[in-house]
């Protein structure tokens, strides 16, 4: 992996406000996996579009361990590898995309989306690092590795639709065709994203939204520090200036490194 040097001629500043919720519920169920809440989540919703995004620890009660949040959406995760797998980190960020929130928008064909994780080493040592990836792609072969729940918003609990569930169906292009709700749960081990979980430092997770422009229709963002000691105080984001993410190469494929099949994780994994 490369700094974000990479793309930064791909680039630009825009002085965008979005709505901000911390701790808020999605407008859709939590409908990946099973037994995981729909609460707690930081929210971002503008024309149509929703973002939700958290962090938690693998394994554990999705309140009790979402509950670790600050009011600034910064999380605190202590123990670094997961004890059962060296391969993980020991917490997974869970995100949510509505492309119809509320009966403005439409179904998830009509995007793109992009999914960038930045490392910040802090003082614990090590380089500083980013990735980028399509979290949804629908062709090619690495739409054979799409994992997402697929749904709407009145898909019930744990009730999304994976891709190829069904043998050879139902395709992901046909999935981001007939539904405007998309989720899952991710791992910064998990091959595709490849960051070593042994490493303590700062993430900041940004997930993005196109909607054919160079510059995000909606970004949302969370900041994880993984086991080194967060600043004292972190300002409260009421506004976001984000950078646009117009990649070369990104409508129609894959950015940067694609996550590989991960076998879905258990119950709030």
């Amino acid at each position: 992996m490369k700094l974000l040097l990479k793309t930064v001629l791909g680039l630009f500043l825009v002085g965008c406000t979005w709505n901000v919720s911390q701790a808020e519920t999605l407008t859709s169920q939590a409908i990946f996996g099973s037994g995981n809440s729909n609460t707690l989540f930081n929210v971002v919703r503008t024309d149509g579009v929703e973002i939700g995004l958290r962090a938690k620890v693998r394994y554990e009660n999705d309140d009790s361990i979402v509950g670790e949040n600050s009011p600034q959406d910064v999380y605190y995760i202590d123990h670094v590898v997961d004890p059962s797998d060296s391969n993980l980190a020991s917490w997974n960020f869970d995100w949510s995309v509505n492309t119809n929130f509320d009966g403005s928008g439409a179904n998830l064909a009509n995007y793109t989306f992009l999914l960038s994780i930045e490392y910040d080493p802090l003082s614990s040592g090590g380089s500083a690092d980013s990735t980028s990836i399509n979290p949804a792609p629908t062709s090619g072969f690495a739409s054979f590795f799409n994992d997402n729940a697929y749904g709407n918003n009145s898909t019930v609990n744990g009730g999304g639709v994976e891709p190829w569930s069904s043998g050879f169906s139902p395709s992901p292009s046909t999935l981001h065709n007939n539904n405007n709700v998309m989720q899952n749960s991710l791992n910064v081990g998990f091959a595709g994203i490849g960051f070593d979980p042994s490493y303590s430092g700062l993430y900041t997770i940004i997930l993005s939204v196109f909607d054919g422009g160079s510059s995000p229709l909606a970004t949302n963002q969370i900041q994880v520090y993984a086991g080194v000691e967060p600043p004292s105080a972190v300002p409260e984001p009421t506004s976001m200036a984000i950078l646009g993410m117009g990649v070369l190469g990104f409508v129609g494929g894959g950015v940067a490194r694609r996550r590989l099949k991960q076998k879905k994780e258990a119950s709030n994994s």
